[in-house]
């Protein structure tokens, strides 16, 4: 059974920047259900599917060749030209969409919960360098991708603060601040080529991408639901109920602070331009 009407959601973000809120939330909707990160592997199938459907060989000597009359093809004497035979291959670029869209389709159905039918998932890790957003809209044509975005210091912070405990102990006992220099420096890079990314990806897409800035989800939830095709008179959703999955306290100090204010104003510059275009103002 063909799945190219199908809708689902891609939530797509940086990491801390609230996209488990929206999921969360999202997944509180009747009839919607959006699944956790998967590392990226699904990044990996959609970068398989793009090398078979461009090899170079292959549309040279396979995709060139008319599929109808295979028979034919196998049977005709290679005396003169073996490579229609040698090449001979039923499969189209076409056909490596249909089967993507199969298998994932396939894959995040497992375990609907009763009543759900519009299905998606979460994940952080695409982007510019892996161009997996893009492959999957090319697959499901009816996809949403809701793309979340924080402001760009606090998910810098957050970053550092949840995920490098250690690095941040060393430097508050006296330790060098570099390691965290360098963290900070990867982070936002990160921020910035994903900002620019999908801001791109939404000008060109503009029927299948939404940037959600988190500070202003609650207020922008309506259209929000609009823009994914969600009756809103099947939701219900009590604010109060979610909480922010916060970064850990117990990392803060004064030092660390004063060191991030630093580096802030060290890329402020730079940051002021790109996130202005994803909708902040520095």
């Amino acid at each position: 059974m063909l799945t190219i009407d199908e809708e689902p959601i891609f939530l797509l973000g940086t990491g801390r920047c609230g996209s488990t809120l929206q999921q969360s939330v999202l997944s509180g909707i009747d009839d919607v259900w959006i699944w956790g990160e998967h590392n990226g592997v699904i990044g990996k199938l959609m970068a398989w599917g793009e090398a078979v459907k461009s090899d170079h060989r292959l549309r040279e000597f396979s995709y060139s060749q008319s599929n109808e009359n295979i028979s034919t093809i196998m049977s005709s004497s290679p005396t003169n030209d073996a490579l229609p035979v040698a090449w001979l291959n039923y499969f189209r670029p076409t056909d490596i969409d249909e089967q993507l869209r199969l298998i994932i389709s396939n894959i995040f159905k497992l375990g609907l919960p009763s009543g759900k039918r519009r299905w998606g998932f979460k994940e952080i890790r695409y982007g510019r360098e892996d161009k997996t957003a893009e492959s999957l809209l090319n697959v499901f044509p009816k996809a949403r991708i809701l793309y979340t975005v924080r402001d760009p210091f606090k998910t810098c912070e957050s970053s550092i603060y949840s995920w490098h405990y250690q690095p941040i102990i060393k430097f508050v006992q006296g330790g060098n601040k570099d390691e965290i220099s360098q963290l900070y420096t990867h982070y936002m890079n990160r921020w910035i080529s994903s900002a620019k990314y999908f801001a791109r990806l939404k000008q060109e897409r503009p029927e299948c991408v939404y940037i959600s800035r988190i500070e202003a989800f609650w207020d922008n939830l309506e259209s929000i639901l609009d823009f994914l095709n969600i009756n809103k008179s099947s939701y219900m959703v009590e604010k109060n109920h979610y909480v922010i999955n916060s970064s850990a306290n117990r990392a803060r100090s004064d030092t660390v602070a004063t060191l991030m204010k630093a580096l802030h104003e060290q890329r402020r510059k730079e940051i002021v331009e790109v996130a202005r275009i994803v909708g902040y103002e520095l």
